[in-house]
């Protein structure tokens, strides 16, 4: 099974992939996750104008 990621690389830029669903573990559980939201602090990382966000690192979906 397939879901989508996105992973900002840097300021203004998001890559949208197919990867494979990561298996479920002990005392884990899956979320169909059907809507999302943005947040105000979201817009400031897009434009790379977040104190704390650092582009080496990768934001997971």
């Amino acid at each position: 099974m397939k879901m989508k990621q996105a992973i900002m690389t840097k300021p203004a830029t998001i890559i949208f992939q197919e990867v494979d669903v990561p298996a479920v573990g002990d005392n884990q559980v899956k979320l169909a996750i059907k809507k999302i939201g943005v947040c105000g602090s979201d817009i400031h990382v897009y434009h790379g104008q977040h104190p704390y966000h650092a582009f080496s690192c990768c934001t997971r979906s």
